[in-house]
């Protein structure tokens, strides 16, 4: 018994036969030609095959495309660190030189003067505190960082805020102002 014999017609369709011998006592007394059109079948699994070869194709080139946005946004949290780290220095030895020139021991500046340095102190301190931020956000996303959850008082932090944004806002012309009572504390990251 010979099965699955497939032949290409001149007109495109493919048959299938499968040739069964007859056997009487042993010998062989005819067969059997059995022959099938399996043309739409093959199509189906052309078609199945394509398929399956563009899903591989779509998968791989989704994985390739992943990749490259790992790539990338450690790329960009490396970046984030690298600049706020850069940033760091010479913000604190600015800070650190205005603070000195505001000393009373190294004297001799106009109350202008002072006034002015300490806007460049709270400018450096505010930027500080960007940076700050961004190493943060930076650590945040790559996993390298633990929250420190502690009480917070709702009203103190409001009051601590105010405060620190209060000089940059009159620079501005806004009035910045906060009132508030007694109000609750809530465990959170400071």
């Amino acid at each position: 018994q010979v099965l699955d014999v497939e032949f290409l017609l001149a007109d495109g369709r493919v048959v299938e036969r499968d040739y069964i011998p007859i056997l009487v006592d042993g010998r062989n007394e005819g067969h059997v030609w059995i022959y099938r059109d399996i043309t739409e079948r093959r199509e189906m699994e052309a078609r199945r095959e394509r398929l399956l070869e563009a899903e591989r194709d779509v998968r791989y080139a989704i994985e390739e495309q992943n990749e490259r946005l790992r790539r990338l946004d450690q790329m960009k949290s490396e970046f984030i660190a690298n600049v706020s780290h850069e940033l760091r220095t010479p913000l604190t030895s600015l800070m650190g030189f205005a603070e000195l020139l505001t000393d009373d021991e190294t004297g001799g500046l106009s109350a202008e003067q002072v006034e002015y340095l300490d806007v460049i102190r709270r400018s450096g301190e505010r930027m500080l505190r960007l940076v700050t931020d961004l190493l943060l956000l930076s650590r945040l996303e790559t996993g390298g960082i633990e929250l420190e959850v502690v009480d917070v008082s709702v009203p103190d932090l409001v009051r601590e805020s105010t405060g620190e944004l209060m000089n940059a806002a009159r620079a501005k012309g806004v009035i910045l102002s906060s009132s508030s009572d007694d109000g609750p504390t809530v465990r959170a990251d400071r």
